[in-house]
Formats: C-alpha cells, structure tokens, sequence
C-alpha cells in the first residue's frame, strides 16, 4: 500500500472533523447583513435610481457660438433609460443674434436631451431683448435644435408702453418674430 498517495484523503476528512472550530466564523463572514439588503431595495425603487447635482449647468454651443447656458440649483436624473433630466430653481440664457440674451427663470424644468427640448413650469418669467420686454407665464417650452420657444399657458408681454394677455406665444430665437394669440388683450 502506498501511504503517500492515501494522504490527500486526509484533507477532507481534516475538514470535516474541524467543521465546529471553523464553520460559524465562515457563516458569520459570508452571512448577509440586513441593513445592506435595505439599503439595496431602496437602490432599487425607482424614485431612488437617480443621480443629484447641486449647482449644475449646461452649455450649448453651435457654429462656434453659445447657444444656450441652463443652470439650475438641483438636477435630477429621469426614469432609467431616459435621457431626462428633471431641474429646480432653473435660470436659463439663450443667446440669438447680435449677442441679445434672453433671460428665463422658472421653478423647475424638464430637460430632454433626447428630444432637444426645455419644459420650464412654475412662475415662468422671460426677460427679452436685454431687457426691452418681459413674459410671464406658467409654462414655456424651448426646442434648442429650432431655437424656437413656446407657451400654451396664459402670458403677460410687457414693455415699456404695452401690456399684452393672451392665451399662447411663440418666439423664434433665429428671426426675433413672435405671435401672441387666443383671446388677446392689448393695454396701450
């Protein structure tokens, strides 16, 4: 009989025999923790699988130009798979020809990436022109690919020596045209 060759049985029958001494500590380590299964779930709800940013902002550029700067107090990223992006405290510039800022504050927005889209909701004010007229509205929509802004909501246009209520706009960033409309009011 060949007594070296026999031993390597010795090494489970080893384990087996000192299973008490070593059994519970192994348990102990690859046992799971409760408080991380929690913390898991709550990885995995839905309304937890987003990203936060404090003091954010985007820049868009086009031909060499800026385009458009989006700041924001917080972002949050959308649904998984989305390319949405939710924003509070939300001031947005858009930049048109001859250097003239457009100025817009809101509450919160949605920005779609996807879409090339800003919906800004909540005490909308667009301050135009460098300052020549003011808009206020509840919700306004920007397309950043058209450079086109639009409201469906009620709006307040302001300048110097005119009040105008309607019940929508629209604003071409490119031309500088727009188009109040539905129940217009005109104050002189």
């Amino acid at each position: 009989m060949n007594l070296s060759r026999n031993k390597i049985w010795f090494l489970p029958l080893l384990i087996v025999v000192l299973y008490p001494v070593w059994g519970q500590p192994v348990k102990d380590f690859l046992a799971v923790n409760i408080e991380e299964i929690d913390i898991v779930r709550q990885l995995g709800d839905s309304e937890n699988q987003q990203f936060r940013m404090e003091d954010f902002t985007l820049y868009q550029t086009g031909n060499g130009k800026m385009d458009m700067k989006l700041a924001a107090d917080k972002v949050l990223s959308g649904d998984p798979g989305t390319s949405e992006y939710r924003l509070k405290g939300v001031r947005c510039t858009l930049y048109g020809k001859d250097d003239q800022k457009t100025n817009i504050t809101g509450g919160e927005a949605l920005y779609s990436a996807k879409q090339h889209l800003v919906t800004i909701v909540d005490e909308v004010l667009v301050d135009a022109n460098n300052g020549e007229y003011t808009v206020e509205t509840d919700a306004l929509r920007y397309f950043t690919k058209y450079k086109v802004a639009k409201t469906a909501t009620p709006i307040v246009f302001k300048n110097n020596q005119t009040i105008i209520h309607g019940n929508s706009l629209m604003y071409n960033m490119e031309s500088g045209a727009f188009r109040v409309s539905g129940d217009v009011v005109c104050d002189l």
